[in-house]
């Protein structure tokens, strides 16, 4: 992968002022406060928020910060967005991936002022971040992010249907793809393409891009739920079409066959998959709305069935709603290859919840719970970005991403020999930060994993200070 001065985000002790640059919290103590706090919060990402500051008077002038009126989640994030918006304009192409994640807070005090989350028994919040990443899967940041409070509803099911869907929860969905496609209109040279699994499987979206077809617009992958929709009797080209997706799709030639490694689970072990891959344009009959608002729209499937399955396994089928072009294998796999990123968003929550732990912040106000997360949002961006950058951009001066005395502390620690004479490779440090939390590096290992990388880069910030302190230059000025 070729890399541009954008992806290089500075090390540790400049990315934290240029996330937040251009904070306007209505005071400028409190602007730089900010700024602070997040480079505090990331140092020591798994610990609390008292064990992270230290000092009581650091303590106390957090948690005021989270409490002060002047605070918003939208304020401390809008300098993010912007600083993700500058990233995408660099980018030919971006994935911008969303998804629905319930952080629980039952059993704290702040869950009396939020919403149900399951039965009447848990309560918490819904967040719905959009993250843009690269095609190489380098993270560039978070578009938006949507949160909602789930209330007790005075409607039965058929009463719910007939309501607009902006009062449904359904609506984050065609948010998100609002929001992507006024990324594309910011970012006007860049290709956006949204990506979504099953839950964004909503006709609004769909129908969405279709009235967009002459302005600019993000494409979509959407990973569609087993639902045979009606088609209409002609598709978009003037072709007659099967009344139903599924005997559409049944009647298409194998484009191809394609085979990997389906991951194992506590559940079920690795096996390899081996699918036929399917794919057609379809003109798809609008669903019946109260309001009328949606009508008969055409886009592009492709659909990949295993073969041969192992007894008693269910077929693995994956089927995708596109408006990438898909008339070649090549097309075919590129929509694949967007699919296959969606892991990105997981691993996104995976860290907010795991690693930074932000169900188990307590905070007693919503207002004071939103604030916190906001660094936590952008934290767990970063904590991503170092993990992939590694990946993308193995060769660049590990200086790109960390600070010189962190590299050279971590190198006398896990390495014990003399300094080289230029910095390490950021591979080579990304292994030796992942080494710090538990990661062998044995043949076949692969890279390190999210857990390795938050417990290395916990140990990596003590160990820069103990270098500060007392390393190899301090003790020359001594001598």
């Amino acid at each position: 992968m070729s890399y541009s001065t954008m992806t290089l985000l500075g090390p540790d002790d400049d990315w934290a002022a240029h996330e937040l640059d251009g904070v306007f919290l209505h005071d400028k103590r409190l602007d730089k406060r900010a700024a602070l706090i997040l480079q505090t919060l990331f140092r020591q990402t798994t610990e609390s928020i008292p064990t992270a500051c230290h000092t009581a008077a650091e303590v106390k002038a957090t948690y005021n910060f989270f409490s002060n009126p002047k605070v918003s989640l939208p304020a401390l994030l809008a300098p993010h967005f912007q600083a993700t918006l500058q990233r995408v304009r660099r980018e030919p192409v971006v994935i911008a991936i969303g998804d629905i994640s319930e952080l629980d807070y039952t059993g704290k005090q702040v869950a009396q002022d939020l919403g149900l989350i399951g039965d009447n028994h848990t309560r918490g919040l819904f967040l719905v971040p959009l993250l843009a990443i690269t095609p190489e899967r380098v993270p560039l940041g978070l578009v938006d992010v949507y949160s909602w409070l789930r209330q007790p509803s005075a409607f039965n099911a058929q009463q719910r249907k007939r309501q607009p869907l902006i009062e449904k929860e359904t609506y984050c969905w065609l948010w998100e793809y609002q929001q992507a496609c006024q990324l594309a209109v910011d970012a006007p040279d860049t290709q956006i393409v949204y990506l979504t699994d099953r839950g964004g499987d909503l006709f609004e979206v769909y129908y969405e891009h279709f009235q967009r077809a002459e302005r600019p617009h993000a494409e979509f992958v959407i990973r569609a739920v087993a639902h045979d929709r009606r088609l209409c009797a002609t598709n978009a080209a003037g072709q007659e079409q099967c009344a139903h997706l599924f005997a559409e799709l049944n009647k298409q030639p194998a484009l191809a066959e394609i085979s990997f490694t389906l991951p194992g689970t506590a559940a079920h072990p690795s096996r390899k998959v081996k699918q036929t891959v399917r794919a057609t344009t379809v003109m798809v009959a609008a669903p019946e709305r109260p309001d009328h608002s949606v009508a008969d729209t055409p886009f592009n499937v492709v659909l990949l069935t295993e073969m041969a399955p192992p007894a008693g396994e269910e077929p693995l089928e994956w089927m995708l709603y596109t408006s990438l072009p898909v008339s070649t294998i090549e097309e075919v796999q590129r929509v694949i290859d967007i699919y296959l990123s969606r892991w990105d968003i997981e691993l996104f929550f995976k860290i907010l919840k795991s690693g930074c732990r932000v169900e188990g912040l307590y905070l007693q106000t919503p207002d004071r719970l939103y604030n916190c997360l906001a660094f936590y949002l952008i934290i767990t961006w970063r904590v991503l970005y170092c993990t992939r950058l590694g990946r993308a951009c193995p060769d660049i001066p590990c200086t790109a991403v960390f600070t010189e005395v962190e590299w050279k502390a971590l190198y006398l620690i896990e390495v014990g020999d003399e300094l080289p004479d230029k910095p390490l490779t950021l591979q080579a440090m990304v292994h030796l930060v992942g080494r710090c939390g538990g990661f062998i590096g044995r043949k076949g290992d692969g890279e390190p994993g999210i857990t390795s990388m938050f417990v290395g880069l916990r140990r990596l910030y003590d160990y820069a200070l103990a270098y500060q302190r007392f390393g190899p230059e301090v003790r020359r000025a001594f001598t």
